[in-house]
C-alpha cells in the first residue's frame, strides 16, 4: 500500500479490488495522490480554517513527501506538479487560477515529452486534478446548502465528510470514461467503494510509514505501529472484498472509444459551465478580454498573432499525431523493388531492416511515419549488401542518430563481406560512414538476441557463425534471417534467401520457424519460397516487397499461386498493389493494414 508493490498479493483480492472499482487505491497513481491530498486539506481546513498557512503547508509537505518515499514515480510527480499549482493557487487567494495552472502545468509537461498524451497514467492523474478544480467545488457548495438548509451547518463531522465525499466522486466521476476506454470494464460500484475505502488511506499511509521507519529503528516498535495500521488495512480489503461480491459490481464495456469519452466530458463540461456562476463568469471575461484585444492591439497585429498561434498549434498537434505508438508496429515500406522494414515499439525503440534502391523514397517513407523531431534510430539492420537493400540506409546513417548497426553476408575470419563490383563503392560509402561516426556494428550472425522490451525480442537464425566459405555458391544464401517476436504473434523476415539456403536453415534450426507473419525472400522470385520453406514456416500472412510493373517480372506466377494456395489471395499482399503494409500487435492480436 505504501509504495504500490501489488506483486505479492493474492490473485482473489487483485480481482476484488478489479471489480470493486477500487484497483487505483493500491496503486502508486496521480489519482490516488490527488484523492490524498483532498482528504488532508479537508482535514486542514477543519481543523485550523482557511486563514492560516497550515492547510497550505500540510498539503505540500504531504504530496512531495509521499513522491519521495515512492521513489518519484512519473505518475506521482506529474500529479505532484498539479496538485502544488492547485494548493498554490488557493494560498495566494486566486482559486479561479487554478484551472490555469492545471492546463500551463499539463502544457508543460507534454511540452518537454508529448508522449504523455498517450500515457494512460498521465490522463489519470490530469483527470483527477481536473476534476478537484472544476467539479468538486460545485459538489461542496451544493452539499453545504443542502446541509445549511436542515440545520447542520455547525456540524464540523458532517462538512468533512461532505468534503471528502465531494472530492472522491469528483475524482471518479473524471477518470471514468478513461478506464472505460482503456481497460473495457466500468465498476458499477466504485463510487461508494472508493469513498469507504479512502477513509482508511490516511491511516494505511501513515501509520504504514511510521511502521517503516520505526523497524529501522527498533523492531518492536515497528511492529507496534503495523497492528496499529491492521485495522485499516482490514477495513479496505473488507470494503473491496464486500462491494466485489454484489451482483454486477463491474460491467464490461466492449466497444466504447474515445468518441464516447469525448460525448461524455462534453456533456459533464456543459453542466458544469450552467451550474458554476465562476464558470460562466470566466468564459464571459475572456470573450470580452479577447474583443477588448482585438481593438487595443489592431488588426493587423492580431492578425499575425492568430497565424503564429495557428502555425505553433499545428505543429503541436502534428507532433501529437506522428507520436509512437501504443503498439508495436511493423511497416513493410513500399521502396520499389527492393526492401525496407521498419519496427516501432510501444517504448518508441526503432529498428529499420534494410532500406531500399532509393535513399529519397527512404526518407519519405520514413518521414511519414517519425515526427520530425525524432532523428535516432536504435538499431540498422543491412540483411546483405545487393544496393536494392542497402543505397537507401546509406544516406540513413547521414540524416540520423544510428546507435547501432548489424551486417548480414559472407564473412571469413572477421573480414568484410564479399561485394560484387556493382554494389562496391556504395558498400564502401556505408563502412566509411560507420566508421566516422562511430556506429557499434557487428556481422549478424545465428544465435544475436536483442530483447526490445518484456516480451519482444529480436534474433537472427541465419547465416551460423564459422560457416565454411564455400558453403554456398550465391550470396544471397549468406543474408541475415531475422525473426520478431512479441508474445504469441511473430514476424519473420527472410531477406533473399535462396532455396539452398532455405532447406539448409530448415535442417540447422535449433527451435521453430513458425511466424505468423512472412516477408517473403528476394521479392517473390522462383529462387525462394520452396514448398519445404512454407511448410517449416506455416505462416498466416505473407508480404511480398516488389515494385510495380518491375523489369524482372517478379513476383513469379508460381511463387504467387503457391502462397496463395497455402493462404489465401486476401492474405498475400503486395507492395505494389497495396502500398506500404503495416501489421499492428495489441493484446496479442495482430492487425493489417495497407495504404491502398
Amino acid at each position: 500500500m505504501l509504495l504500490g508493490q501489488r506483486g505479492q498479493l493474492p490473485e482473489d483480492l487483485k480481482d476484488a479490488f478489479a471489480r470493486s472499482g477500487t484497483s487505483h487505491l493500491v496503486a502508486i497513481s496521480g489519482q490516488n495522490l490527488t484523492i490524498l491530498l483532498g482528504l488532508l486539506v479537508a482535514a486542514a481546513v477543519w481543523a485550523w480554517g482557511r486563514h492560516r498557512p497550515h492547510y497550505f503547508v500540510l498539503g505540500l509537505a504531504a504530496i512531495w513527501g509521499y513522491s519521495l518515499l515512492t521513489g518519484l514515480a512519473p505518475p506521482v510527480v506529474r500529479a505532484a506538479i498539479m496538485g502544488s499549482l492547485w494548493l498554490l493557487a488557493g494560498f495566494l487567494g486566486r482559486p479561479g487560477s487554478a484551472g490555469t495552472a492545471l492546463a500551463l502545468s499539463a502544457a508543460a509537461m507534454a511540452g518537454l515529452s508529448p508522449e504523455l498524451l498517450r500515457d494512460v497514467s498521465f490522463q489519470l492523474s490530469f483527470a483527477a486534478m481536473a476534476g478537484l478544480v472544476f467539479l468538486a467545488p460545485l459538489l461542496v457548495g451544493w452539499g453545504r446548502g443542502l446541509l445549511a438548509q436542515w440545520g447542520w451547518e455547525e456540524s464540523r463531522s458532517l462538512l468533512w465528510a461532505w468534503d471528502s465525499a465531494a472530492i472522491t466522486a469528483s475524482a471518479t466521476l473524471l477518470t471514468l470514461p478513461i478506464a472505460a476506454v482503456n481497460f473495457h470494464r466500468v465498476s458499477v460500484v466504485g463510487l461508494p467503494a472508493t469513498l469507504l475505502g479512502t477513509l482508511s488511506l490516511p491511516g494505511i499511509i501513515v501509520l504504514g510509514g511510521l511502521s517503516a521507519l520505526g523497524s529501522a529503528l527498533w523492531s518492536p516498535l515497528g511492529q507496534g505501529l503495523a497492528w496499529l495500521a491492521w485495522p485499516c488495512l482490514t477495513w479496505l480489503m473488507g470494503v473491496a472484498q464486500g462491494f466485489a461480491a454484489l451482483p454486477l459490481a463491474a460491467l464490461k464495456v466492449e466497444g466504447v472509444g474515445p468518441a464516447w469519452a469525448w460525448g461524455y466530458y462534453g456533456l459533464l463540461a456543459g453542466l458544469v459551465a450552467v451550474a458554476r456562476p465562476a464558470v460562466r463568469d470566466w468564459l464571459r471575461a475572456s470573450a470580452t478580454g479577447l474583443l477588448s484585444g482585438a481593438s487595443s492591439l489592431g488588426r493587423a497585429r492580431l492578425t499575425w498573432i492568430l497565424v503564429a498561434l495557428l502555425l505553433a498549434n499545428s505543429l503541436a498537434w502534428g507532433a501529437f499525431f506522428t507520436l509512437p505508438p501504443a503498439s508495436l508496429q511493423v511497416y513493410f515500406l513500399d521502396v520499389g523493388q527492393g526492401d525496407a522494414v521498419l519496427i516501432r515499439t510501444p517504448q518508441n525503440r526503432k529498428i529499420l531492416i534494410d532500406g531500399g534502391p532509393s535513399p529519397a523514397v527512404l526518407s519519405a517513407q520514413l518521414g511519414q511515419r517519425l515526427p520530425f523531431w525524432d532523428r535516432t534510430i536504435d538499431l540498422v539492420v543491412l540483411t546483405h549488401p545487393d544496393s536494392d537493400h542497402l543505397s537507401g540506409l546509406v544516406e540513413t546513417l547521414r540524416h540520423y542518430q544510428v546507435k547501432a548497426a548489424w551486417e548480414g553476408g559472407r564473412a571469413q575470419d572477421g573480414s568484410p563481406s564479399a561485394v560484387d563490383a556493382k554494389t562496391g563503392p556504395v558498400y564502401r560509402e556505408w563502412q566509411t560512414l560507420l566508421t566516422e561516426k562511430g556506429i557499434p556494428h557487428q556481422q549478424a550472425q545465428a544465435g544475436m538476441l536483442l530483447e526490445l522490451e518484456p516480451g519482444l525480442r529480436l534474433e537472427v537464425l541465419h547465416p551460423p557463425p564459422g560457416l565454411p566459405a564455400g558453403a554456398f555458391e550465391e550470396e544471397d544464401n549468406y543474408g541475415a534471417v531475422l525473426r520478431l517476436t512479441a508474445g504469441e504473434v511473430s514476424f519473420l523476415f527472410a531477406a533473399d534467401l535462396r532455396v539452398e539456403g532455405e532447406l539448409y536453415l530448415i535442417g540447422q534450426a535449433q527451435s521453430s520457424l513458425q511466424s505468423t507473419m512472412l516477408k517473403v525472400a528476394h521479392h517473390g522470385s522462383d529462387t525462394s519460397t520452396s514448398p519445404e520453406w512454407l511448410e517449416a514456416v506455416a505462416p498466416q500472412m505473407a508480404v511480398i516487397s516488389v515494385a510495380e510493373k518491375n523489369p524482372f517480372d517478379l513476383p513469379s506466377p508460381e511463387v504467387r499461386e503457391r502462397l496463395e494456395a497455402k493462404l489465401g489471395a486476401d492474405r498475400v499482399l503486395l507492395t505494389s498493389e497495396r502500398g506500404t503494409v503495416t501489421a499492428t500487435v495489441a493484446d496479442g492480436r495482430l492487425a493489417v493494414a495497407t495504404e491502398k
